[in-house]
């Protein structure tokens, strides 16, 4: 099955999406599945997987919603803040969600050693006791602390879960 790994859904606040700046005028509108679905029939992709680009609670929720009211959206990877004491609790409320698929945060964003505090290591490593990705999202100047925090990573956290083989 041929899917478009990586899709962005929103629609367009200038708040919430602050990232997209005067120059990325063309974006500056809504992208929702009636805009995506007729490239994925032209490119005979069977469907794609939902990224989040806002880090929210309500944009996970809307992903998944798109996802539910769409067979072709395959899967989500949404956001929830992994520094949080409340982790477990927002973990367990998306538990019965087939099409959540991951997690991942903006990091590119932040100060390289922002991955690298024990809260969001901690965080980490609850996603995978779950089953969950994390997608990293990082520029250049992160490789150094991304590096860093995989060698913090338990070796059974770097396996690709459809194998179970280690990622070397």
């Amino acid at each position: 099955m041929r899917l478009d790994g990586h899709q962005h859904f929103w629609e367009y606040d200038p708040k919430r999406q602050d990232w997209i700046t005067p120059e990325m005028n063309r974006i500056r509108r809504n992208f929702l599945p009636a805009d995506l679905y007729p490239h994925l029939q032209d490119a005979k992709m069977a469907g794609c997987i939902a990224v989040q680009a806002e880090e929210s609670l309500r944009e996970t929720d809307f992903l998944l919603d798109l996802a539910d009211q769409h067979e072709w959206i395959v899967g989500v990877v949404g956001w929830a803040d992994l520094k949080s004491d409340s982790l477990d609790e927002v973990l367990d409320t998306y538990s019965d969600q087939p099409k959540l698929v991951g997690f991942r945060e903006v990091l590119q964003s932040k100060d390289p050693r922002y991955m690298l505090q024990e809260a969001f290591i901690r965080g980490i490593r609850k996603l995978g006791d779950r089953g969950y990705p994390y997608d990293i999202l990082i520029f250049p100047n992160h490789l150094e602390a991304s590096l860093e925090l995989v060698k913090k990573m338990p070796r059974s956290a770097l396996c690709d879960r459809s194998s179970g083989k280690a990622i070397h």
